[in-house]
């Protein structure tokens, strides 16, 4: 392929500072992971089940609103 014939590819502002976050938030995650086995021992798999339901508690009421924000949330009126 010629030179000249490649496409260029740019990201955007917006793109960037999206790429930074998750990469940051990934890179936190596994870190956070050996800090957590290192407090539990042989707990890991429970602190990491512990940690999982609260999260999908907490994850499920903001995402409900937003399901349907644009239609003027219906749903939540019914």
């Amino acid at each position: 392929m010629d030179h000249h014939e490649e496409t260029e590819k740019k990201i955007s502002l917006t793109g960037s500072v999206a790429l930074g976050t998750g990469v940051m938030i990934g890179v936190g995650s596994f870190a956070l992971i050996g800090q957590v086995a290192e407090l539990a021992g042989g707990w890991v798999p429970w602190a990491l089940l512990a940690g999982a339901v609260v999260v999908g508690f907490s994850s499920d009421a903001p995402s409900a609103p937003t399901c349907c924000a644009p239609s003027g949330c219906r749903a939540l009126r019914s």
